[in-house]
């Protein structure tokens, strides 16, 4: 009988013991949640800056563009346009339309000066708050595109360069103002495809968006990817929450773009009327 209680006593130990250690591993175990959360508040990760590094410049778009014989339309927004109240956000898409603006009637549109345009640019910085360090000086490509032939030699030059530039400026706002970065981004990109986009449904063949599409994934980065990497993920930080509803807003776009460059496929006049609505949209939205 006294053998058999301290049998178990013993038996109760052990099975104390055990309890034990597993409601101390329990209480311990990381939980799900965390393991979810940690990495989606980090917005870019180092890879993610090297890759925008190297994505295309819309001046290489271009300069491209021109060298195949694009045709001037003027097509940018208007000063009154860009002149409406706008909040932060906002200001920021409108500051990389205003780049493509720029560019556009320097490059295609051989435009010397475009005084009023580059004032209001300069007014956007100085409400931002923008660094000079932080944007690309892209006066320097437009005067040289403007008293130079366009040659292979030269594009490549200012390829190269541009590329340099656009890794200076990323570094600079590395971690320090991903408002910028991305806002800028998509308002490069909205602006860009509204003045392809006109000209292609018009003459019916639809070259400059094949172009572009093909110049984006042969010279670079396309910066759709970017794109494709913030509507993947599930933010906790609400300031992040909304690059991806902005990006969401383009991806049926992308991705019908990206289907057709990498099967070499043609548009239809259809699929380009939904890829230039997809855009205009947003555009409309931002300019209000």
């Amino acid at each position: 009988m006294k053998k058999q209680f301290l049998q178990n006593g013993i038996l109760i130990i052990i099975a104390l013991v055990f309890f034990s250690f597993f409601t101390y591993c329990e209480k311990n175990e990381p939980k799900k949640e965390e393991a979810i959360t940690v990495p989606v508040d980090i917005f870019f990760s180092d890879d993610d800056y090297k890759y925008m590094e190297n994505t295309v410049d819309f001046i290489e778009i271009l300069t491209d563009l021109k060298k195949q014989g694009f045709q001037f339309v003027d097509n940018v927004a208007t000063l009154k346009q860009y002149e409406t109240v706008a909040d932060k956000n906002k200001m920021l898409i409108r500051l990389g339309m205003l780049a493509v603006d720029i560019a556009y009637l320097k490059i295609i549109g051989n435009k010397v000066q475009t005084p009023e345009y580059d004032k209001l640019f300069k007014k956007y910085m100085n409400e931002l708050n923008l660094n000079s360090a932080m944007i690309t000086d892209y006066t320097k490509y437009f005067e040289i595109l403007s008293s130079n032939k366009l040659t292979d030699s030269l594009i490549h030059s200012l390829k190269d360069n541009l590329r340099q530039d656009r890794k200076k400026m990323i570094q600079s706002v590395k971690n320090v103002n991903e408002d910028f970065l991305v806002y800028f981004s998509i308002g490069t990109e909205v602006e860009l495809m509204n003045l392809i986009l006109p000209i292609s449904e018009k003459d019916k063949s639809f070259l400059q968006l094949k172009s572009y599409n093909e110049y984006g994934f042969e010279n670079g980065n396309p910066i759709c990817e970017i794109f494709y990497r913030i509507c993947s993920k599930d933010y906790t930080n609400p300031k992040y929450n909304e690059y991806k509803q902005y990006a969401e807003k383009l991806k049926p776009a992308y991705e019908l773009m990206f289907k057709k460059t990498n099967n070499s496929e043609s548009y239809s006049i259809e699929e380009v009327k939904f890829v230039h609505t997809t855009f205009n949209n947003l555009r409309e939205e931002i300019l209000k």
